[in-house]
């Protein structure tokens, strides 16, 4: 684990940032301080001893989403990816590989909660169904006209935009 940790004024200067107490801009930079090399803090009860914080400033910074919270204690720095790049040959990997595979990195290089939602009995399952509105004329006039070339008269773009008379060419067709 490096010794030395980065921190953005994307994040620090915010707004949002900015209007939270004294106590959990502290929090938040001890967390940072003592994170791994993946963002994860193990040390929460010390992060709070060492910035003079309360439990309540933890809660602050997870309802403001400054961090994402997991079992055993331990907390994830949201934005970790955006404020600290690690060199390859310095780098050592977490030990909380579990939490880390239920992260996803977004585009702007913040974790997120992964949203792997699976229907259970209380859901609907979606369904496909083809109403009269979705099958077009001429895609059913060409089926019946050659059913081997069924198939690729449906899937033709050309035909579930224009009819006959519209598609340059195929006048009288």
């Amino acid at each position: 684990m490096a010794d030395k940790r980065m921190l953005s004024k994307k994040i620090t200067d915010h707004d949002n940032f900015t209007s939270l107490p004294a106590s959990a801009q502290a929090l938040y930079m001890h967390l940072c301080l003592s994170a791994d090399d993946d963002g994860f803090c193990n040390q929460v009860n010390v992060a709070i001893y060492k910035a003079h914080a309360k439990k309540k400033d933890l809660e602050t910074l997870i309802d403001r989403k400054y961090i994402l919270r997991f079992d055993k204690n331990v907390v994830c720095i949201k934005h970790w990816l955006m404020m600290n790049a690690i060199r390859k040959d310095r780098y050592q990997p977490t030990v909380y590989q579990e939490e880390l595979n239920g992260l996803q990195v977004r585009a702007d290089k913040a974790y997120t909660t992964a949203t792997t939602r699976q229907p259970n009995g209380n859901q609907c399952l979606p369904q496909d169904r083809l109403g009269k509105v979705s099958i077009d004329k001429d895609s059913i006039d060409r089926k019946d006209i050659n059913n081997s070339n069924s198939i690729k008269a449906t899937t033709d773009p050309s035909n579930s935009i224009y009819d006959d008379d519209d598609i340059p060419g195929l006048e009288g067709y």
